[in-house]
């Protein structure tokens, strides 16, 4: 079982798309470090076929946010995917292509609403996730929200989920996402449209129970607690800014 560490906007990715799954890594690609850059992150998906030109154009368009950009290939999402689906067949039944490759924006706030707008009928844009976004299902767009997100074991079953849920009792506005909504989400916004991926069944899917914080993290013992647990896959926490 894994522990990590995600920011803000990268516990929305993993929520929204399975990019979830695992995505990106803190800080892959960049060259700033955690400690200098601004907290608030936005992740705008594209389509897996844009290239070079599209990248730029949209890093162009995000000029005005005046934030710190980091491009994250196909190449880093496959390698996250396949490190997430690792001994299932899952990962042998998607292609690099298929990734969608995204820009993530470090600033101190939300996207102005007309720079969203413009980004949002760009062409080479594919999904747009805040803190506080509809597809993150934030509440608030508080930039010190954050989601933990507990990943289960695909086969943990209702037993793993109570078992979990007793771990967690202690955290009130916990929520349950099981295997056929994990799956509506992960056709939904992190796959590009492919036959290749209408056989993968819901019953590959990790559930998870989720929790916002606002940015707080779980209390060690309760993480030592879910570490030793069979049932638990990985737990996704958001950084300490």
């Amino acid at each position: 079982m894994r522990t990590s560490s995600i920011s803000v906007a990268q516990a929305a990715v993993y929520f929204v798309g399975l990019a979830m799954l695992g995505l990106v890594m803190v800080g892959c690609g960049s060259t700033e470090t955690e400690l200098s850059a601004p907290s608030y992150e936005t992740v705008v998906f594209l389509h897996p076929e844009t290239g070079p030109t599209g990248v730029e154009s949209v890093r162009d368009a995000l000029e005005p946010a005046d934030g710190i950009v980091t491009f994250v290939g196909q190449e880093e999402s496959f390698e996250e995917f396949r490190r997430f689906f690792e001994g299932d067949d899952v990962a042998e039944r998607v292609s690099v292509s298929e990734m969608p490759p995204s820009l993530r924006l470090r600033t101190d706030g939300p996207l102005a609403e007309g720079l969203r707008s413009d980004l949002e009928a760009h062409p080479a844009v594919r999904a747009i996730v805040e803190p506080g976004s509809e597809l993150a299902e934030q509440p608030d767009p508080d930039p010190r929200a954050g989601l933990t997100i507990v990943y289960l074991r695909a086969d943990a079953g209702v037993a793993g989920r109570e078992a979990i849920n007793d771990v967690l009792a202690d955290y009130e506005g916990r929520y349950f996402v099981g295997q056929e909504e994990t799956l509506e989400e992960f056709r939904a916004f992190y796959i590009a449209d492919s036959a290749q991926i209408e056989s993968i069944a819901a019953h590959q899917m990790p559930p998870s129970w989720r929790i916002d914080l606002r940015g707080d993290q779980l209390d060690p013992n309760v993480v030592v607690a879910l570490e030793a647990s069979s049932f638990v896959r990985e737990v996704i926490q958001p950084a300490n800014e």
